[in-house]
């Protein structure tokens, strides 16, 4: 027998866990409890980058994406918590012009989504970020709602919105097992040995959820890699607000952070991370 039973459970007590556990509340669904190894946000989202972009690949995903544009303010007046959302502007650059044929294609599916999107030549990136040497760039794309948010006040909003709906949250919950019965998760062992029946279970845990999928018999393609960021000092004359830079081509992201920069990359041959 079960020390409890439970609607459903969440493992993980970072961003998109976090993130469900209010949307089920929000829904008004009942007996939901989130599990968290350590404390809210103390995994892959408390050094998240934040970077809040509607536009994506896809039509689908931009829709998806726009609905944090909406979210953020609301759990803002919702909570009184701050997010720390802030709409900067961003730019996309194009070191060569097949990048640009991209852009413009990119440009288009945000027009589409109602997104305010504008083609740059590389004077007109120099004006808007002049931090940057354009003379080697075929051009840009403008993102009017590109932006920014704290990772972590965000998750803390999330908390404070979904516990009034019933959502209860365990810290320093690990999980150690994850029983299985007619090929669907039907509960999980704790640490301390003590066990909760579920209906379902959703599995949010980041970096560790290819492990505890593999408890499960489930594969999730997902490896961990060593990933680095700088943070400068303070750098005069920089744009408020400064907007969120990236290089597709380069694979790097440069954004404001309290008058510094923060310059992050994605290599195209990382370290796995043990």
């Amino acid at each position: 027998m079960a020390d409890e039973n439970r609607n459903i459970v969440i493992i993980g007590g970072g961003a998109i866990g976090l993130s469900v556990a209010y949307h089920l509340g929000h829904l008004g669904v009942e007996d939901v409890l989130l599990l968290e190894r350590d404390q809210l946000t103390s995994g892959s989202s408390w050094h998240a980058a934040g970077i809040v972009g509607p536009l994506r690949a896809s039509m689908n995903l931009t829709g998806l994406a726009k609905y944090a544009l909406e979210l953020f303010g609301e759990l803002e007046v919702e909570t009184g918590q701050a997010t720390g959302y802030q709409q900067t502007g961003g730019i996309w650059l194009a070191q060569r012009p097949e990048r640009m044929i991209e852009l413009k294609r990119i440009k288009a599916m945000g027009d589409r989504s109602g997104l305010a999107t504008e083609i740059l030549s590389p004077r007109q990136i120099a004006e808007r970020l002049p931090l940057l040497c354009c003379d080697d760039l075929a051009g840009g794309l403008w993102v009017e709602q590109d932006g920014q948010v704290n990772p972590v006040d965000l998750c803390m909003a999330y908390a404070k919105a979904a516990r009034p709906r019933g959502v209860e949250f365990r810290e320093y919950s690990r999980i150690d097992d994850i029983e299985v019965e007619d090929s669907a998760a039907s509960a999980v062992v704790l640490a301390d040995g003590s066990r909760i029946a579920c209906n379902k279970l959703v599995l949010c845990a980041g970096a560790w959820s290819r492990q505890l999928g593999a408890i499960a018999g489930v594969e999730i393609p997902l490896a961990s890699c060593e990933h680095i960021y700088v943070v400068t000092d303070v750098v005069d004359g920089l744009p408020k607000p400064c907007p969120i830079m990236r290089d597709l081509d380069s694979g790097i992201y440069l954004k404001g952070d309290s008058g510094k920069l923060v310059l992050g990359a994605f290599e195209a041959n990382p370290k796995p991370w043990t």
